[in-house]
């Protein structure tokens, strides 16, 4: 089930780059003509909208257009987990899955430098794990009370 990295993915990058640019505009004009690059405001400003918060609307559309299959994807998973250490292990995965791919990325393409910024790197880390758990942690709780109220109402 690879939908909550994809999910958490979307998020940390909207949240970071949200508190990067709030922290320090100039990483965003940095890249302007104005600022000795290649890109005009308009450039740069369309480009950061389709790269960090297109990406968030779509899956947020997405999310809801399929919201009853994906619940059943995410119910069926959570029924074939038995055992508290295997449901530890699901609800780990789907809170907290998207970090894998984030820390990769940060292996590969160094955060710190490649978006230089006041702020600090644990604390910028600390807040994307913060809102991965909430965002993710929240998905997984609507999918469960949502199915289980289903359950419910079937079998009453």
């Amino acid at each position: 089930m690879l939908f909550p990295i994809t999910y958490g993915s979307v998020w940390i990058v909207f949240t970071y780059s949200s508190l990067l640019i709030g922290d320090n505009g100039n990483i965003f004009l940095r890249t302007t003509r104005v600022a000795g690059g290649h890109l005009t405001v308009g450039q740069a400003h369309t480009g950061d909208l389709i790269v960090h918060t297109l990406p968030v609307l779509i899956t947020l559309l997405f999310t809801a257009a399929s919201w009853n299959y994906l619940r059943k994807v995410v119910r069926d998973f959570q029924n074939l987990v038995y055992g508290s250490v295997w449901l530890c292990l699901f609800v780990a995965w789907f809170v907290l899955s998207p970090l894998i791919i984030m820390g990769i990325y940060a292996l590969v393409n160094d955060p710190i430098r490649e978006y230089p910024s006041d702020i600090d790197g644990l604390f910028g880390a600390y807040v994307v794990v913060l809102f991965t758990v909430i965002f993710n942690g929240l998905l997984l709780i609507l999918f469960i009370v949502d199915g289980r109220h289903e359950y419910e109402m079937k079998h009453t």
